[in-house]
């Protein structure tokens, strides 16, 4: 066998053993970082939907689990998108609430 022979042997064996050992890698660091991990958290924002849907969507069953909805009135100018940069750690929303309203 020449040397371009034994290099190339060399490296398809090179590759098919760290294609072997990469999901042994990602299972060890993905296993030793969850010891020191925040538990995980789902967040649902509903905004803008109607008061009418959601009573209509409780007597059919779902949200069980949920308090009984409240009434509300809107306020003018939404406070959502100021909320969520805030909540997100986000730049500045393009919409008018961020950049005319205090």
């Amino acid at each position: 066998m020449n040397l371009f022979g034994l290099w190339r042997f060399s490296l398809a064996v090179y590759l098919l053993g760290c294609c072997a050992i990469l999901p042994f890698s990602q299972w060890h660091t993905t296993a030793s970082a969850n010891n020191f991990a925040m538990p995980r958290r789902l967040i649902l924002i509903l905004d803008g939907v109607p008061f009418d849907t959601i009573e209509k969507l409780r007597a059919e069953g779902r949200f069980k689990r949920f308090t009984h909805p409240a009434r509300m009135v809107a306020t003018f100018p939404s406070s959502t998108n100021p909320s969520l940069v805030e909540i997100l750690h986000t730049e500045n929303a393009p919409g008018y609430e961020d950049h005319f309203y205090d």
